[in-house]
């Protein structure tokens, strides 16, 4: 990004206000759609993170119940047989 800025001062450094302007009205829209979907894939990281961690969460306390339901659903079926 740093090397693209450079690039684009020196364009407009050594060319005319005409150029300028067409060079300005090029990249400067090239440059924020760059950072647009720099911006969107990290926020999309983010949220796919913290998504993660919540399914993780939930899984965590899901899994003692679901434990505990299944011994007791196997020892439901054992004295069931029993008697």
């Amino acid at each position: 990004m740093i090397l693209f800025l450079v690039f684009l001062f020196i364009i407009c450094f050594y060319s005319s206000k005409e150029k300028v302007k067409k060079t300005l009205k090029v990249y400067i829209p090239y440059a924020i759609y760059l950072n647009y979907m720099e911006l969107q894939d990290l926020i999309f990281i983010i949220i796919a993170i913290l998504v993660a961690v919540l399914l993780l969460k939930v899984f965590m306390w899901l899994l003692p119940v679901i434990v505990v339901l299944l011994i007791a659903f196997f020892i439901y079926m054992f004295l069931k047989e029993r008697y």
